[in-house]
């Protein structure tokens, strides 16, 4: 109990458990263990849109295979996403481009049977 920074191992009917709003998931208690009793395992981290590829490696070392193909998902889903919005947007600057030619020639052509 000693091991951990937060304090989040208590003894509990004189057994330690552990109290998952104060653990941070540094795993020290678990190198310590001397049964191997305890296993910390991270699902997630959050944290802000990272370009370094060092992140990565550090993600796999810090969680899981499975996290890290989760991240790499996430971003690779964000990349298509933008893409995707960036033709939208083409799109539509196009066709208001066709729209404005469409609508001066047929102003040109009413002014010419106006005539």
């Amino acid at each position: 109990m000693d091991i951990c920074p937060t304090r989040a191992i208590q003894l509990e009917n004189k057994k330690p458990a552990v109290n998952s709003d104060y653990c941070i998931f540094c795993s020290a208690c678990q190198k310590v263990c001397p049964k191997e009793a305890i296993t910390v395992s991270r699902t997630w981290i959050f944290h802000d849109d990272i370009e370094a590829a060092a992140w990565l490696t550090a993600l796999r070392k810090l969680t899981s295979f499975k996290t890290l193909r989760k991240e790499l998902l996430i971003k690779a889903t964000k990349r298509r996403t933008l893409a995707v919005q960036k033709r939208k947007k083409e799109k539509i600057m196009l066709d208001v481009q066709k729209t404005s030619t469409k609508a001066e020639q047929f102003l040109k052509i009413l002014s010419e049977y106006r005539k």
